[in-house]
Formats: C-alpha cells, structure tokens, sequence
C-alpha cells in the first residue's frame, strides 16, 4: 500500500516561471522532501507540457512517398548471398503444436503468404528446420513469425562494402 506524504498544509500563492504568473496552491510537505507544485500549476507555467496527440515521423514519411509504402515491402529482383559456417551443424527443430482455436487461422494466412510469393513450398528434406511462432490477431488472423535464431547461428558476418553499406544479411 502506498504511503501519502506528509502534508503540513497548502499555501495558496502567486508564482513566478519566466514571464508567467499563476495564483495555485502549494503543498507543504513535512520532512526534507521540499513542497509539491501541482500538475495544473507546472502545466500552466509551461514548466511541463503534455502532449494530446503524437504523430510519428513514420507518418509523415508515408505520407510523402505513398508509393513506397504499400504492399508487402518484398525487394525483388535482387539477389543477397549468404555465407554460411560450415562448422555449424544444421538444426531441424520439432514444430510446436498449434493451438486448435487458430489453426484455420494458420493455413488461411500460409496460403495467402504462398499466393504473395513470400513463402513457397518445399518438397523433400531439408538441413534446416526453423519454428513459426503463431501470433493471434484481431478478427480471428493470425501474424506467422519465423523463429531464425538457429539458422543465424549458421549465418557469417561480412565486412562492410565500399559504399559503406553492411553486407550483414542475418534473417
């Protein structure tokens, strides 16, 4: 349970920030904790000021270039190689089970994902297995993650090209 200060009294005062002038109250505290100046007080002096709404630059930005900012945001046509250790042992981890509530949920998103050309199928064995990690979201979707921890154990760090650019392509 939290403990209320100490208050001797209220004084109740004109005071002074740069140029403005508020008559409010002032706390007076016992102890050395020094008096409280009350929110409407600091606000009005201009000594704090709460913002009512934000707007992020990534707004703003998107607003600029409408054209970059639509889609899934998959870079095509390019090519990135991946140097990758040898030493490391592939890893092919278990699958966690899938909560049957969203499973309809999951394929629904899978073949979406397969009909944007994100993800494809693949056919066969492979070295490396990773985790999806099933995100629910509003109106019964779902967001897939792909857990890459494992597989960028495997992934060498490169030197930074000429143009200054990190050639570091972890997943």
């Amino acid at each position: 349970m939290r403990n209320p200060l100490p208050t001797i009294g209220v004084l109740i005062t004109k005071i002074q920030y740069d140029k403005k002038v508020v008559e409010t109250n002032i706390h007076v505290v016992d102890g050395s904790t020094g008096n409280l100046l009350g929110y409407r007080a600091a606000e009005d002096l201009g000594i704090i000021h709460v913002a009512q709404s934000v707007t992020s630059k990534m707004q703003t930005i998107a607003g600029k270039f409408p054209n970059i900012f639509k889609g899934m945001g998959k870079a095509e046509n390019i090519q990135v190689k991946l140097y990758i250790d040898e030493n490391v042992e592939p890893k092919q981890q278990p699958h966690r089970r899938i909560p049957f509530h969203v499973r309809k949920a999951v394929e629904k998103e899978l073949d979406k994902l397969k009909e944007m050309d994100v993800i494809e199928k693949v056919s066969g064995s492979t070295p490396w297995v990773s985790l999806i990690v099933v995100v629910p979201k509003k109106n019964n979707e779902v967001r897939i993650c792909v857990d890459m921890r494992k597989a960028n154990e495997a992934v060498k760090r490169t030197k930074r090209h000429a143009n200054n650019r990190r050639a570091d392509h972890r997943l």
